[in-house]
């Protein structure tokens, strides 16, 4: 892969719940914030931050290795080759 794995990323909180991830997310001071955790299903995570309008979105990303890229697709389809570059395109769009 050509970034970190999720689970082992600072923001890696992968046993909370999206409640209680949400809860944690409100709590914090700074808008550069995001916990990544588990998705539903193998392979999927969530990047969980506050947006522009002060909710709580739970954005579902993979790794596509075919692309070689950690992507999102959800009516629209954006990627990064790295977690904090895909958290910017998350807080972008979002």
């Amino acid at each position: 892969m050509s970034s970190q794995h999720p689970e082992q990323h600072d923001a890696w909180k992968g046993d909370l719940s999206l409640t209680e991830v949400k809860r944690t997310l409100l709590g914090e001071k700074s808008a550069d914030s995001y916990i990544l955790s588990k998705g539903d299903d193998a392979g999927s995570y969530y990047m969980s931050f506050v947006s522009k309008d002060k909710e709580v979105v739970h954005a579902d990303f993979q790794y596509d290795k075919k692309a070689q890229r950690w992507v999102h697709q959800n009516g629209s389809y954006f990627g990064a080759e790295n977690l904090d570059a895909l958290f910017v395109n998350f807080r972008d769009h979002y």
